[in-house]
């Protein structure tokens, strides 16, 4: 009987383990958080605001990470109400603070990230330029 119970035990130990060990994978948390749809409240270039000077409005959508990469769509209305769509492919890096994103015309976007509940920031420097998106989940 007491077999049983340290079998039991040992493979409840090596369960546990594991969980801890993928829900600790910093790209997975960052997965975790980065789904869903983002409305870009903020989104700065050279110091410059961009929302209601330039666009109207810049929505960000991460669709489910599969371990390697994951669908997205930035939808962003300018201030004449033309919309302007692109999509493609995303993946994180394994520190989960990079999201790359690989557009439909085989563009690339490196971008520091940073994701927790409802509040999410991009960050691009390329250059002497630099973007900054923050947003809200909706």
């Amino acid at each position: 009987m007491l077999k049983f119970y340290l079998k039991n035990l040992f493979v409840l130990s090596l369960l546990s383990l594991s969980l801890l060990l993928t829900s600790c994978n910093p790209e997975n948390s960052l997965a975790r958080n980065l789904v869903g749809t983002w409305e870009i409240t903020s989104y700065i270039l050279d110091g410059s605001e961009e929302i209601g000077n330039t666009f109207q409005s810049i929505e960000i959508e991460f669709k489910s990470y599969n371990g390697d990469k994951g669908k997205f769509t930035f939808t962003s209305v300018d201030l004449e109400g033309n919309e302007l769509i692109e999509a493609g492919n995303y993946s994180l890096d394994d520190e989960g603070t990079l999201v790359e994103l690989t557009l439909e015309d085989e563009r690339v976007l490196v971008y520091e990230v940073w994701a927790k509940r409802d509040e999410m920031e991009m960050i691009q420097e390329f250059g002497a330029a630099k973007r900054e998106y923050r947003g809200t989940r909706k």
